[in-house]
């Protein structure tokens, strides 16, 4: 693969354009360690609570409960499945466990 097919394999991959320098060379060294910082950066600030983040996750995450209650129409129990949604402060705290785990604490 020459220069020039690497340069665009790479450039669609990462969205990265490869830095040029005088002898005509490129340096995927760079480009590559930009696109990475960015990945970090977008990561990071996907583990922080925010109003972009709550918007995002609220309602996403929810389980079923089956319960049976007494119906007064009808005298008599029924089932009933109701959908429980987990709470905004619990998905907050389970950002905050993830992240502190990836910093190694």
């Amino acid at each position: 693969m020459n220069k020039e097919e690497l340069r665009d394999k790479f450039k669609d991959e990462t969205g990265c354009n490869w830095e040029l320098f005088m002898d005509g060379s490129y340096s995927p060294r760079y480009d590559y360690v930009s696109w990475l910082e960015r990945k970090l950066s977008l990561l990071e600030n996907a583990l922080v609570p925010s109003g972009e983040t709550k918007g995002f996750h609220s309602g996403e995450y929810s389980w079923e409960e089956e319960a049976v209650y007494y119906n007064d129409d009808t005298e008599s129990y029924e089932d009933y499945t109701r959908k429980e949604v987990v709470p905004w402060t619990t998905i907050k705290d389970i950002m905050k466990g993830i992240k502190k785990y990836a910093e190694g604490k």
